[in-house]
């Protein structure tokens, strides 16, 4: 029981941080294509 949670918990953590990343990116990118169409 307990290595499965370990292992659930990792897995949530690492989709919480790959979704993060891809959100912080795509902040940059829209940040970035606004201040060049500006």
């Amino acid at each position: 029981m307990k290595p499965n949670s370990i292992l659930d918990r990792v897995a949530q953590t690492n989709l919480f941080v790959r979704d993060g990343v891809v959100m912080k990116s795509w902040l940059i990118l829209s940040g970035f294509i606004m201040c060049c169409s500006v």
